[in-house]
């Protein structure tokens, strides 16, 4: 048992130390790239930025709609900057010009690649990670941002057809519902139209079809789902600019334990030990960057890091303090019709379920248990999530996945059988 938890140890270990150095060799060689022809569709687009604005709803009155060209604008902004330091030192400290005479980043924008102002500020954003660089710098070399949004559209819905190919064809069609619910919560048009709010589905949609590429080898060994909820952790911190993280954990987990765990006290244990796992991945990648970051560039990135946290954590916001219960209200009347919606169809399909004879696992108490993520997430984060609700809303997507999930693995009676886990997976996957 303990060498066995010493060797689990050891993987995460050496692969947190692989996926860091990869990770910062990427940015390293994205920042190599040359930023002209990057300055050059950064100046096609401040177009869309102007007309938009910063928050532009799509449907007026919608929250849930709003997007963040504000977040946007600064990425674009940090991906053609030509910074004086070497791509090593650049990579880290993620730099970005601030014009003093504006008040928005899509000002900055128009004035330093539309008006070529030559005054301006250099401002750092070391403590993320700003992993999105990898992909949005080449492209930016290629593509303007609308047609980088087009990208985004064809990408997304490009890995959700493939997700439900492979639902379809290991059997689990069931899965559909809770799948397109959640969807639909997001808000698939503002993803398709913002990069800062696309980031966490996608990863959350190429780790659950990985887990369906390879749902034999997930089925019998547990120790590959804390190492891929790991991994996952480390990429949600290398990616995300703190948006919904915990989408990335919640939607996989509550798949898994639907279909492997077959017993309340195994459902709970696996939902801890993975939770863990995630967190620490999660955790300790940005702090690695936070430490790393500091030492490269010989900036102190970790004081700057740790204030942005005291800050994001405390209960204090724009107009004095706010409480958990406020914040989770606050989000809750982004889209609270869909969640009531969700609950009330998940109740119905149980109802009809256990009328028509089929049984309801002690397990799937669990599952239920992951729909309250996203209370546990605003306890943490009040003074952000009160602050950005209009996206931070989206962590309740897991609440709408966990509901039908919980609904759809109602079971027959007459089909029950008490089966090991590895008999039972093996069977699911037409093995026997």
């Amino acid at each position: 048992m303990q060498s066995t938890f010493g060797s689990c140890v050891v993987k995460l270990f050496s692969l947190f130390m692989i996926l860091g150095i990869v990770g910062y060799s990427l940015l390293c060689l994205v920042y190599a790239l040359p930023v002209e022809p990057m300055q050059n569709n950064v100046r096609e687009s401040c177009e869309i930025f102007q007309s938009e604005g910063s928050y532009n709803q799509l449907v007026a009155g919608q929250y849930d709609s709003q997007l963040d060209n504000f977040t946007d604008a600064l990425m674009l902004i940090e991906a053609a900057f030509e910074s004086d330091h070497s791509p090593m030192v650049a990579a880290v400290l993620n730099e970005r010009p601030s014009i003093p005479t504006e008040t928005s980043t899509i000002g900055d924008l128009h004035a330093f690649y539309c008006d070529n102002v030559n005054l301006f500020d250099t401002l750092t954003y070391g403590r993320y990670w700003h992993g999105y660089e990898v992909f949005l710098k080449p492209l930016l070399c290629i593509f303007n941002y609308g047609q980088i949004r087009s990208i985004i559209c064809c990408v997304e819905i490009g890995l959700v057809f493939c997700a439900v190919g492979l639902l379809v064809y290991r059997k689990s069609a069931k899965y559909l519902l809770p799948l397109a619910a959640m969807w639909i919560y997001l808000n698939p048009v503002a993803l398709f139209m913002s990069l800062q709010f696309s980031n966490m589905f996608i990863l959350t949609l190429v780790s659950f079809i990985v887990i369906l590429t390879f749902e034999k080898r997930y089925a019998l060994d547990r120790e590959l789902w804390i190492i891929h909820f790991f991994v996952i952790g480390c990429l949600t911190s290398y990616f995300d600019f703190l948006t919904y993280p915990l989408i990335t954990l919640g939607i996989p987990i509550a798949y898994l334990l639907s279909k492997y765990c077959f017993c309340l006290k195994d459902s709970i244990i696996s939902l801890i030990k993975n939770s863990v796992a995630w967190g620490a991945g999660y955790a300790g990648f940005w702090a690695a960057k936070w430490i790393g970051g500091s030492i490269i560039s010989g900036t102190n990135i970790l004081t700057d890091a740790v204030k942005a946290v005291d800050n994001r954590i405390s209960h204090v916001a724009v107009g004095g303090a706010v409480s958990f219960c406020d914040v989770v209200r606050q989000n809750y009347n982004v889209n609270g019709s869909f969640i009531m919606m969700t609950l009330i169809i998940s109740v119905v399909i149980v109802i009809c379920a256990l009328l028509m004879k089929f049984k309801l696992e002690p397990k799937s108490i669990t599952i239920l248990l992951i729909g309250l993520l996203p209370l546990g997430w605003y306890a943490v984060t009040v003074n952000h999530s009160w602050i950005h609700y209009f996206f931070t809303f989206r962590e309740f997507s897991i609440t709408i996945f966990a509901l039908l999930t919980f609904a759809v693995s109602v079971k027959r009676k007459d089909l029950y059988h008490h089966k090991t886990v590895t008999e039972k997976a093996l069977t699911e996957l037409g093995q026997k």
